[in-house]
């Protein structure tokens, strides 16, 4: 098996592990601790979530010139780039850390948290700061990894992580406990991924050094030069993606973000398996165009646009179709009743359809940073940002969370569906009828049939029960997929498949 689809099928698994455990212990975590600690949970792992962005972008960094020192086969400047991220990161995650002491002190002040219990909330942010700390470590080697070409091994080493945290948090549910052991949970995961994706880099890449000693100025600042940008996007998205939690807890209250997190969270799943795939190509494009094979090069985007469209549009097709249906089974009646302003799985569908161009976008801008074409991305993202958090304070105090939700609509369509685009269009003239047909009109066409066989089905049969529903699902999944099949894929692509499958 290839480089690029052992990458891809093992993104695949990652994702379903990551959403089959979440499918199962979301609702024992809103049923064991409770919505308002359960909605301080998700808050605080959004808001340390945000120390991960102080990086200056160096993670992003690491895989480009990973695979163009590699490609040029400049082994000095692999290992002083290699060890210069590894130390110089860890040192930051180490003041991270330590610095969730301070957030710890003011994190009540700031949300509205009087139901809760103080020495609770203290010790979760400080121990979720260590363990995003710890996450940076881990993500520098997996950069090298995935510069090397091998997200396979990454990949495994976060599978190991999700399954190790699943059964460490229904243990820890199981037997009552709070939110502090499931911080321990979190911290004991990422150091057992910290020494498995540290061996990962041993074996694959024996030939490159972590030593101190490799260390130079120099590499930090060609690092930093190519990571700034990268993290102002990165920043950008940040802001726009993962500020509605905050918003919800400061204007509103944190059982409110219990009620909003549960959509939110099946969007970023989504957008995880998306950009799953996206990242698959990243290594391999970042290789094409270090060696100006730029033929080649258009040639793999495209492949990855039609594929990455397909994936999108069939997964939008199922969160519009079974979506509400999906919500009242999981989680209850409470997800999907009561005023639209205060309903979930209207969230969830104003979520999904504004989501669809960011989905969408993530082969795009595996392409800008294969070509290291970042400030563009990190004005978009940045600007987008901005409108995105003055459209949440406007919409959600009329609208409640059906307004947070298209607040994240229109920045999103404005930026990533048509600004994207039109610069790409521009930089590399290969927007043609031919392209779009490929990689926007086939995806679309296969999406809509996926949607169509579950709308007919839901209507026809309404699943009152998960053995109906997974059978609606599984028969809507297979007409998705086949659609898929015959319209989305190329001949070679189909043979390939049927051949994997004999």
């Amino acid at each position: 098996m290839s480089s690029l689809s052992r990458n891809i099928v093992t993104s695949g698994i990652n994702f379903a592990v990551g959403l089959g455990s979440a499918f199962v212990l979301l609702p024992l975590m809103i049923r064991g601790l409770g919505a308002e600690r359960y909605g301080l949970w998700m808050l605080v792992s959004e808001v340390t979530g945000y120390y991960g962005y102080l990086d200056l972008g160096i993670r992003a960094a690491v895989t480009y010139y990973t695979a163009l020192y590699l490609a040029k086969g400049d082994h000095e400047e692999l290992n002083s780039t290699a060890s210069t991220a590894f130390w110089s990161l860890s040192a930051l995650a180490g003041l991270l850390a330590l610095s969730g002491w301070g957030l710890a002190r003011i994190f009540p002040a700031i949300f509205h948290l009087s139901k809760l219990d103080a020495h609770e909330v203290e010790q979760t942010v400080m121990l979720m700061a260590l363990h995003i700390g710890l996450a940076i470590s881990v993500d520098v080697l997996a950069s090298i990894l995935n510069g090397y070409r091998r997200l396979d091994a990454a990949n495994m080493a976060d599978i190991a992580l999700r399954v190790f945290m699943a059964i460490g948090t229904f243990v820890c549910l199981l037997q009552g406990r709070g939110l502090v052991a499931l911080s321990w949970v979190s911290v004991a995961a990422r150091l057992m991924a910290l020494a498995w994706v540290y061996i990962a880099v041993r074996r694959i890449a024996p030939e490159v050094s972590l030593s101190i000693r490799e260390v130079r100025l120099s590499s930090l600042r060609r690092l930093a030069r190519y990571g700034v940008p990268s993290l102002l996007a990165n920043l950008g998205l940040q802001l726009s993606a993962r500020t509605d939690l905050a918003t919800i807890g400061i204007l509103l209250d944190v059982r409110m973000v219990a009620l909003y997190s549960i959509p939110r969270n099946l969007i970023d799943y989504s957008y995880q398996a998306i950009r799953a795939v996206a990242a698959a190509f990243a290594a391999h494009m970042t290789h094409l165009a270090a060696e100006h094979r730029e033929q080649e090069l258009f040639a793999l985007y495209r492949r990855g646009s039609r594929l990455c469209g397909l994936a999108v549009f069939l997964l939008t097709a199922s969160i519009l179709a079974f979506g509400h249906d999906f919500l009242l089974l999981w989680q209850g009646a409470l997800f999907v009743t009561g005023a639209v302003t205060e309903r979930a799985d209207i969230a969830l569908v104003i979520l999904a359809i504004g989501f669809l161009p960011r989905l969408a976008s993530n082969i795009n801008v595996q392409l800008l940073y294969a070509t290291n074409r970042l400030p563009f991305l990190a004005w978009t993202n940045g600007i987008g940002a901005v409108v995105k958090i003055v459209l949440s304070v406007l919409l959600m105090r009329p609208w409640g969370l059906a307004g947070l939700a298209l607040a994240n609509l229109i920045p999103i369509f404005l930026f990533d569906g048509l600004a994207v685009w039109v610069y790409l269009g521009c930089q590399f003239q290969i927007w043609n009828r031919a392209f779009l047909g490929e990689t926007l009109v086939r995806p679309l066409l296969a999406g809509a049939i996926c949607y169509l066989a579950a709308a007919g089905l839901r209507v026809a049969f309404p699943p009152l029960h998960w053995a109906g529903f997974l059978a609606e699902a599984a028969i809507a999944g297979v007409a998705g997929l086949a659609a898929a099949m015959a319209i989305g894929l190329t001949r070679e692509e189909r043979a390939a498949v049927l051949r994997w499958n004999s």
